[in-house]
Formats: C-alpha cells, structure tokens, sequence
C-alpha cells in the first residue's frame, strides 16, 4: 500500500519547490526542494514522478548554460511526457529542449509527431484529460523564450499553483488519503496506478454530476454503482460528516432513513460484507468505518460533491 505520510510530504515538497520557483532569484532552493520531492516520488509512483519531472524540467530551462543542461531538461520532459495528464504539453517543451540541445530534427519531428498526434486523440471517459498546470499565455511566452533562446529573466516572479484547481482528492482505507488535493485529471490518474498496483482494491470515481459516477470491482470493468452507495463510502472514508443524522442527509436527504438503509445495504451487498459490518454508529460520535474492517476501496472524488451534501 502508498505509505500517506510519505505522499503527504512529497505534496508539501512540490508546493514549496514550485512556490519557490515564483519567487525571484531562489532557483537553487526550489531546485533542492524538487529533487528531493523527485526522491519520494520514484517510490510511489504515477502521477508523481511525471508532475515533479516536469517542474524541474521548467528549472533546468530558465537556467541553462549549455547543451548538456538543455539535454537533461528535455530527460525531464520525456519524464514528464508519460503521464497522460500533461497530454501534448510536455511534449512542446520537449521541442524546445531538443532543439536547443542540437538534437538531429529526425529526432525533433518524431517527438512533434507525437505531440500532434496526443492532440488529435479522441478523449476517452475513462482516459485523463490535460491539466492546465499554468496560464496558456504564460506556457506560449516559455516556449518561445526557450526556442528562440532569450532571456527568461522577464518570466521571473510569474507563474501560478503547481497542481492547478486542488478541487479532488483520492480517498482510501487511510484517513490520510483525503488531505491532498489536486485536479480531477491527477486524481483519476493516480487512482488507476493503485488499482495496478493492488490489483484486489475496489476503484470509484464519484463525478462532479452523480450521473457520471463509476465504480469497478477487482478485474471488472467500470460500471454505474449502486444508487447514493459511493457518496455513502465517500464520506465514511473521507471523515467527513460529523454524527449518523449529518452522514444520513449527505447521502440520502433528511428524514430518509429507510432510503438510507437500502443504500448501505446494497454497498455492503456489493463489497461482500455484513451491513452491520460497514461503520460504527454510536450517535453522537461521527460515524467511521469499523475497527479492524479494512475496506479495500479507492476512490477519486469531486470535493464539491463531498462539501454541497453536508
């Protein structure tokens, strides 16, 4: 399992590196804080090594000398282009990068071939769209700076949040799970690389509009859950209602009991454990997943869904 502790600090190392980089003349400390962000992120995997990839790659361009730094900022890129999330993106930069490397346009084309095609792929539900890491009129002024070989000193101090809208979260069989936040496109990303790497867990994805709400059992494929079930895990994983009556009106409506019951019991149902078994309900305490019941589950969650029921 993704040790939470560790991905919390490799969040709070990319905030820091990144809010660094806007601050004039600190490069090199936001440089120390990514490599070490990059460190934590080799070990937990997708989407991290690529987000981290590409802001170090961005370091690496403003402050290059010579070949050799424009070939380990284009190393970067290609990082940073494995992620589907970056879509094209990382891929411009790389042309950027190749050509102020010297790289052979053989190379160059390839690599533009692939950012077109990136560009002309249909967009698929299931698959994560490009997050806008930064203002587009600010990535077309890097990218001409870096093509052309201008000065950056103008783009010092301009910039933007590294992850985006921090408007979802994973959540998990750890209550820690839920504490970093970041675009949809990451979350959903992130959530397919746990259920690779734990191949027995339950995915979910509860959407901006509970009509596109989804959820797959252990090597099924993805389908409409049962109704209100994913808010109901939601919320009992995310910690966020305060007793039994709030967690009951954020899934059903108030004074819905018997709608509230039918819902835990197809959620249990469908996990193959006792309804009983599901949370412990001891009014007031706020009600939480059972000692000892591990829930298997991971889901990529829209905080404004979570937030608007409460």
């Amino acid at each position: 399992m993704v040790d939470e502790v560790q991905r919390a600090h490799l969040y709070a190392l990319v905030k820091a590196g990144s809010d660094l980089k806007l601050q004039h003349g600190r490069g090199d400390v936001a440089r120390q804080k990514l490599e070490e962000a990059m460190v934590v992120a080799e070990a937990l995997g997708s989407p991290w090594p690529s987000l981290v990839a590409y802001r170090l790659a961005h370091l690496r361009m403003r402050s290059a000398s010579g070949p050799k730094d424009f070939e380990e900022a284009d190393e970067l890129f290609a990082k940073a282009a494995r992620s589907k999330g970056f879509g094209p993106l990382a891929r411009a930069y790389r042309l950027a990068a190749m050509h102020r490397a010297g790289a052979n346009i053989s190379q160059v084309q390839r690599v533009f071939e692939r950012a077109v095609a990136d560009v002309q792929r249909p967009v698929d539900v299931d698959d994560a769209m490009e997050p806008r890491l930064q203002d587009e009129s600010l990535n077309l002024l890097e990218l001409a700076a870096y093509l052309l070989g201008l000065s950056t000193d103008a783009l010092e101090g301009r910039g933007s949040r590294v992850l985006g809208p921090d408007d979802w979260a994973l959540v998990g069989p750890d209550p820690m799970t839920v504490r970093v936040s970041y675009p949809r496109e990451l979350a959903i990303e992130e959530l397919i690389a746990r259920g690779e790497r734990e191949s027995d867990a339950w995915l979910y994805v509860l959407e901006a509009n509970a009509v596109d709400d989804r959820w797959k059992q252990p090597g099924k494929p993805w389908t409409k859950p049962p109704a209100h079930a994913l808010m109901l895990l939601a919320l009992l994983q995310a910690g966020k209602v305060r007793n039994r009556a709030e967690l009951q009106n954020a899934v059903i409506g108030d004074g819905q009991a018997g709608a509230f019951r039918t819902a835990k019991t197809r959620l249990c149902e469908a996990l193959g454990i006792e309804a009983d078994a599901l949370f412990v309900d001891s009014t007031p305490a706020a009600p939480r997943l059972q000692p000892g019941r591990r829930v298997l589950a991971y889901g990529a969650v829209c905080l404004a869904r979570l937030s608007s029921n409460i």
